[in-house]
C-alpha cells in the first residue's frame, strides 16, 4: 500500500516555498492581467496549511469567476453583513483610538467640543456611506487599514 499523501489540484511547490496555481477559464481571461494561468505564492509554513490554504483560494476562485459570469466583474458589488459589522466595529475602533491617543496628550473643554462634532458627523457620514452601498474599495481598505 502506497502511503503518499496525493497532492491537491493547485498545488504548486518550487525551491521550499508553496504557491497555489490555477487556470483561468476562456470566458474570464479579460478579467486578469495574466493569460491562461494564476500563480500566487501561500504563506504557509507546512503540507497540511498549503493544502488548507489551497482549498480556500479554490473557493473564492470559483466565487470570483462566478461573480465574472454575472455581473461582468471581478470585484464585490454586495458587502455581506460580517464585513459590514467587520468594517464598522474597524472604524469605531480607530475613531476611539485616536480619541484616547488625544486624550493622553491632555484636552481642554474647546478641544473636547470640537472633537465631538467630529465624531458625530463621521458616524452620521459613515452609516450613510454603507447603508447606501457606497463604500468604495479605497475607503474599505482605509477602514480596515486603521485597525
Amino acid at each position: 500500500m502506497d502511503n503518499k499523501m496525493p497532492i491537491i489540484t493547485g498545488l504548486l511547490r518550487k525551491a521550499n516555498s508553496y504557491y497555489f496555481q490555477a487556470r483561468i477559464p476562456k470566458d474570464c481571461l479579460a478579467h486578469y492581467p495574466r493569460p491562461l494561468i494564476l500563480r500566487e505564492k501561500l504563506q504557509a509554513p507546512d503540507l497540511k496549511t498549503a493544502k488548507a490554504l489551497v482549498a480556500q483560494r479554490w473557493a473564492s476562485l470559483h466565487e470570483e469567476f462566478a461573480r465574472i459570469r454575472v455581473t461582468g466583474s471581478r470585484a464585490k458589488t454586495v458587502i455581506s453583513l460580517r464585513d459590514t459589522q467587520e468594517i464598522i466595529a474597524k472604524a469605531l475602533h480607530s475613531r476611539l483610538q485616536a480619541d484616547e491617543e488625544l486624550r493622553s496628550f491632555g484636552l481642554d473643554d474647546e478641544a473636547y467640543n470640537l472633537m465631538s462634532e467630529m465624531h458625530a458627523e463621521a458616524d452620521r457620514s459613515e452609516k450613510l456611506l454603507i447603508a447606501r452601498g457606497k463604500l468604495t474599495s479605497a475607503r474599505v481598505c482605509d477602514m480596515k487599514s486603521r485597525m
